[in-house]
């Protein structure tokens, strides 16, 4: 338990983003704490075979989770499939440690295994895989390029089919109307040559197919794209 607090205290209070620093180090615990409160609702002993039966679902959704972990990063996350081989690892290795105890009755030991695979994988999660959530996900390099790269520094910026909490923060509230359709671009295009757009990667192409407005790419910084229309002469 001593390690499910400090995690958040040590790690998450001294970066920028707490949120989920604060939430998912409590999910092991958690999950521990109602694991530990249905055993005591069992009266008797339990049949091996019953054992066993657990022991094998256990195995099969520690695999089903390594899988997802790979699958997610090498497809979504720009290709680290490293990272999920590193995170299915974490969760496999414990997972087989504790079906062999199991297999041998070794219950005591089996139950050890499930504790330290839970440790292994925060540790991975925060170690490696945290760091790409956040260049994946994080808006401030975004919206600090956007401040810095604004002609006359009163250029208009706006969201196009996008949101994240952090990007107003970052931006100093800089950034003006929120729009979801391209006849609104359409729109906010006739009072405004030039502009900013923050939009993620599945809206870049609605618009550079807007035919009144050039589209120059600025920067991405994960699935976040700073974008400049300016309108055709």
């Amino acid at each position: 338990m001593g390690c499910w607090t400090l995690f958040p205290i040590l790690f998450f209070s001294l970066s920028d983003s707490k949120l989920a620093g604060y939430i998912l180090p409590s999910l092991p615990p958690l999950a521990l704490i109602l694991g530990i409160r249905f055993t005591q609702g069992i009266k008797g002993s339990v049949k091996p075979s019953c054992l066993r039966a657990a022991s094998g679902f256990y195995l099969l959704l520690s695999m089903i989770l390594a899988t997802a972990a790979l699958i997610v990063f090498a497809r979504y996350y720009g290709g680290n499939w490293r990272i999920g081989m590193v995170l299915g690892a974490a969760v496999l290795m414990p997972a087989w440690c504790a079906i062999g105890f199991g297999l041998k009755g070794s219950w005591h030991r089996a139950f050890v295994s499930t504790l330290l695979q839970g440790l292994l994988i925060v540790l991975a999660v925060v170690h490696f895989a945290f760091p790409v959530l956040a260049d994946y996900h994080s808006t401030k390099e975004i919206a600090q390029l956007m401040l810095k790269l604004r002609r006359q520094g009163d250029e208009p910026a706006i969201t196009y089919g996008f949101f994240h909490h952090t990007l107003g923060f970052y931006t100093n509230y800089a950034i003006g109307d929120k729009l979801e359709a391209p006849h609104e671009i359409q729109e906010f295009g006739r009072n405004n040559p030039h502009f900013l757009v923050v939009t993620n990667a599945r809206r870049v192409g609605e618009i550079s197919n807007l035919p009144d407005f050039s589209t120059t790419v600025l920067a991405r910084r994960g699935n976040t794209y700073l974008l400049r229309l300016s309108r055709r002469i």
